[in-house]
Order: C-alpha cells, then sequence, then structure tokens
C-alpha cells in the first residue's frame, strides 16, 4: 500500500500507473484517498484533469440590462434603486449583493 494522498500533480500518473499494473480502480481509490469516479476520471483522460483549468462562460441576468444600470450609475442612482426598478420590469427578485458584484466588475 503506498502513502495517502500523492502531491496532486502526481496523482493521475500515479492512477495511470497503477491501473497499467492491473490494480483494480477501486483499490487504487481506496488506497490514495479519492473517490471512485474521481480516480476513472483521472484514469480515463488523455492528459492530467487538474492541469486544464475548467471555465464557465455564463451570461450574467444583468447582461441584457447593462446599458441600463451604466446610464443610471453615470447619473448617481444608488445599486438599491436600481435593482428595485430591475425588479419592477423582469418580475424577479433581486438581491442588493448580487447586482452590487456585477456593477463592481463592469
Amino acid at each position: 500500500m503506498i502513502a495517502k494522498s500523492p502531491a496532486r500533480n502526481s496523482l493521475w500518473l500515479e492512477i495511470k500507473t497503477r491501473t497499467a499494473q492491473g490494480v483494480p480502480l477501486s483499490r487504487i481509490a481506496a488506497d490514495l484517498g479519492i473517490d471512485r469516479k474521481t480516480a476513472r476520471k483521472h484514469r480515463d483522460a488523455e492528459s492530467d484533469p487538474k492541469a486544464v483549468p475548467i471555465v464557465r462562460h455564463r451570461a450574467s441576468r444583468f447582461a441584457e440590462h447593462e446599458a441600463y444600470i451604466r446610464e443610471q450609475l453615470a447619473a448617481g442612482v444608488r445599486i438599491s434603486q436600481i435593482a428595485r426598478e430591475l425588479e419592477r420590469r423582469s418580475d424577479q427578485r433581486i438581491a442588493y449583493s448580487t447586482l452590487w458584484e456585477y456593477v463592481r466588475k463592469l
């Protein structure tokens, strides 16, 4: 049995090596202290899955209102007032903090 939790950058290599030696995947996962599905993901990957960052691109729900938000901010309107107006327009609850995070990134 090997030591638990090898360095993350060698996890993929460790799983590849041990599966090539014929060690069952469930045994590898147990020895490394990881879930079987994680071990399977590493075994089936062509290269280290952790080496490629996961980037998710999802449009903000405020994207369609960006021009309006910018206009209101330029006019000195408070974010809380903008949030209330957007709530009225869209019939959706808009948290001040969510809108504030969006405005901060503009």
